[in-house]
């Protein structure tokens, strides 16, 4: 094992290496030129050690709330605790100390505080407790290791700081899937211990960072399981299987569905979850066709529902079938060659004999898409006539 001071020198030398766009550095400017610290914390600092791309850039300063809304305004979700947007990807927050949570979720005390090891001492994970000024680097104890192990441990002791926000359980498990992380000991038991502790957390905040998850590959689904977070879904999850699984879909319904697949979770019972639980009101539609289709089918026949579908339910199915590893080049909703008005003429019927009829055409040209021409269309209505 590597020593510490080898460690931090590695460590160091990477975040000192950190390009630091024109944006945030002029941001870092603004409130140095008012007397203020500015330190770039979190996952900008995270991703840039291990490698990944910096797609949000967080930033703590000592100067005052009033400074910071005179300068960007305080139209944000986070201004109570003192934080605020200077730009799509970047956030300001003042330095402070928080105490007490007896709603499980938000400080009931917040205190600015002046020096930036305060401010890190609040963070959820060592690995997010690092902070970056373009010269100095300050952390809490164990950073260094947990990074060079690719490790995740609470600042603090674990079941006290899940205990004060739950959110931080579902942020473990994210993290772990998606870095592909170990969990230090201590941190684990308290994790596994005390997943029902998420029954705190909204419903909207649990979706949302199960979606995040969902984000992760597919042989990564089974850390959510081994958490004990299914109870956070409300769901029971007595297995877990990949299957033929081999990425995330893109869209939130195809995840939602894949997982459950993984589970075990059968089809109504997803479906008076989709009931209760806040889903946009697209997915919950979806949703509902997905389970009313047979589901789940063969991969294989995903790129033909898609064909026989509207744009939202092939852009699902396909998305689908492309998660599952079948080869997609050709998946999206084919129109007939024909209309209503051309059958009505061709079976001498205007009645719902016209709408089952296309219904057959379309079924037929999804599973094969070069008989969609007149000619053959023609020889097909017929073949249908004679089985009517």
């Amino acid at each position: 094992m590597k020593d510490l001071v080898r460690v931090k020198h590695e460590i160091l030398t990477q975040i000192n290496r950190i390009q630091i766009p024109p944006h945030v550095q002029a941001v870092l400017d603004r409130v140095r030129d008012a007397g203020g610290a500015a330190f770039v914390v979190g996952g900008a600092i995270r991703n840039a050690v291990w490698g990944y791309p910096v797609t949000e850039w967080d930033i703590v300063t000592n100067l005052s709330f009033d400074t910071l809304t005179r300068w960007y305004g305080a139209r944000h979700p986070g201004a109570r605790f003192g934080t605020v947007r200077a730009s799509a990807d970047v956030e300001i927050t003042v330095m402070r100390k928080e105490d007490g949570y007896r709603d499980h979720r938000h400080p009931d005390v917040v205190r600015v505080v002046a020096d930036i090891e305060q401010d890190l001492r609040r963070r959820d994970f060592t690995v997010n407790a690092v902070a970056f000024d373009g010269v100095r680097v300050v952390a809490v104890p164990d950073s260094w290791t947990d990074f060079d192990q690719r490790r995740l441990r609470t600042v603090g002791e674990p079941t006290t700081r899940f205990r004060e926000d739950p959110l931080r359980l579902l942020r473990l498990a994210r993290f772990r899937a998606h870095y592909g992380l170990t969990v230090e000991t201590a941190t684990w038991q308290a994790a596994t211990r005390l997943a029902a502790e998420t029954r705190w957390v909204s419903r909207e905040r649990r979706l949302s960072e199960w979606l995040k998850f969902l984000q992760a590959p597919p042989d990564r689904w089974s850390m959510w399981v081994e958490q004990g977070l299914c109870r956070a879904l409300e769901w029971s999850c007595e297995m877990f299987d990949k299957g033929f699984w081999q990425d995330a879909p893109e869209t939130e319904a195809a995840r939602i569905v894949a997982f459950a697949q993984t589970v075990g979770v059968e089809p109504a019972a997803l479906a008076a979850w989709a009931e209760r639980w806040p889903l946009k009101r697209g997915w919950r539609a979806v949703l509902y066709r997905a389970l009313q289709a047979r589901w789940p089918g063969d991969p294989a026949e995903w790129v033909t529902w898609a064909r026989r579908s509207d744009p939202r339910m092939a852009r699902f199915w396909c998305d689908l079938a492309r998660a599952a590893g079948q080869v997609v080049t050709d998946c999206h909703p084919l129109r007939l060659a024909v209309d209503g008005n051309w059958v009505a003429l061709h079976i001498g019927d205007t009645g719902s004999r016209v709408g089952a009829a296309l219904r057959y055409l379309q079924d037929q040209i999804a599973e094969h898409p070069d008989w969609n021409q007149p000619t053959r269309l023609e020889a097909l209505l017929e073949e249908w006539q004679a089985r009517e």
